[in-house]
């Protein structure tokens, strides 16, 4: 049976995972030195548009498509499933948004 608490800890655990999620990303990321401003400036608003930008800008369409795959292609295929339709869907999106 659905208890009216049982929706406040579920919006927790998600925003739990999400700042684990900002944290891990935070601490194990780091950019290339092609990637970075050549300028010197700390904003990267001028930043100078060399070989690493021609080299991965080619496969931006490529993880575009995937996006659209996994947003809309999943989602609305599940739709049609009669009992689940809805949640399928739903579920399909907060999964990407927490992946992505």
């Amino acid at each position: 049976m659905h208890t009216p608490g049982s929706s406040v800890a579920g919006y927790g655990l998600l925003l739990v995972v999400q700042i684990v999620f900002v944290i891990v990303f935070g601490f194990f990321t780091d950019y290339s030195k092609e990637l970075l401003p050549k300028n010197g400036t700390s904003n990267g608003l001028e930043a100078s548009h060399g070989a690493a930008e021609e080299k991965y800008l080619p496969k931006y369409p490529h993880f575009q498509d995937i996006h659209v795959m996994i947003f809309i292609g999943f989602a609305f295929l599940m739709t049609f499933l009669k009992r689940y339709g809805f949640s399928a869907s739903g579920l399909n999106l907060l999964v990407g948004a927490l992946v992505i």
